[in-house]
């Protein structure tokens, strides 16, 4: 079952006026406890803290999440991943591909990525000119999210300017916009794609260690087994809300997402990866 991981703002350095503050700032700002006494007295039962430092927010797993994750900061960092230089724009192809179509059909437009995560791929969309318009509901992943945007809008501003970020859920959204589809929306333009990255599902079976940041995304977001409910809700609504496709990235021998909603008209793979695009039934 999926419950919230205890979590508490800590400033890096006790000390520290600034740090002091925006750590009492964001403790307000997403309710959550705070902790300024480093790990010292630290309740036995936390297992993440999010640490104010003057650089950015970084996540560190304590007590039992040590063991899980060990020590090291978990942050997404967008500035590390290359999408400007030849070898990392053709590295990111095969999400292009699916977004733009074998012939570039679409070379500009917004998409709403309904599922952030740690946000790599909507700062890979929107390094190849496109807007975005990114859901991330788990306010924790939320708020790390938020500090990778700030930080990556400081030495890129044109490609940050592309990504509007939101905590919301992406179904209450695209539930809104099909109820309301007779109205217009100025807070919230239709998008021409809708991009979902939904959780992979785990398995003890598989054959390379999954990466610290995926698993720490997984405990945060939840490890419960699949809700084909809310599957089905969020391919059908993507389906009449997209303007012209969705496109849904699944593991490369994975099954479909959703299965009995709708079948991909084609598919678009990468390594480990595949990209499964449908076309609007708006």
């Amino acid at each position: 079952m999926y419950r919230k991981r205890k979590t508490y703002i800590c400033p890096e350095d006790g000390t520290s006026d600034y740090e002091l503050s925006r750590s009492n700032k964001i403790a307000r700002e997403f309710d959550l406890p705070l902790h300024v006494n480093g790990l010292g007295k630290l309740d036995p039962e936390a297992e993440f803290l999010i640490m104010v430092s003057k650089q950015g927010l970084y996540l560190k797993p304590v007590n039992e999440m040590l063991a899980l994750l060990g020590s090291k900061p978990i942050y997404p960092d967008w500035i590390s991943t290359d999408v400007f230089s030849a070898a990392g724009r053709k590295a990111s192809q095969p999400l292009i591909k699916a977004i733009r179509g074998s012939k570039k059909s679409l070379q500009k437009g917004v998409i709403l990525d309904g599922t952030a995560g740690w946000g790599d791929d909507t700062w890979i969309m929107a390094a190849f000119g496109f807007s975005l318009i990114s859901m991330e509901r788990n306010k924790i992943v939320y708020l790390l999210l938020r500090d990778a945007y700030a930080r990556a809008g400081m030495r890129f501003p044109r490609t940050s300017s592309r990504i509007r970020l939101l905590n919301m859920d992406t179904l209450d959204i695209l539930q809104s916009l099909c109820w309301g589809a007779e109205h217009k929306n100025n807070f919230f333009p239709w998008p021409d794609v809708v991009y979902l990255d939904p959780m992979f599902p785990g398995s003890d079976k598989r054959k390379t260690a999954e990466k610290k940041e995926s698993k720490c995304l997984r405990l945060l977001e939840g490890e419960a087994q699949c809700d084909s409910e809310r599957e089905a809700q969020l391919l059908e609504l993507s389906l009449h809300t997209a303007g012209t496709k969705v496109v849904v990235k699944r593991p490369k021998n994975g099954s479909r997402y959703a299965e009995k909603v709708a079948a991909p008209v084609h598919q678009v793979y990468g390594k480990g990866i595949r990209f499964d695009v449908y076309m609007s039934s708006k």
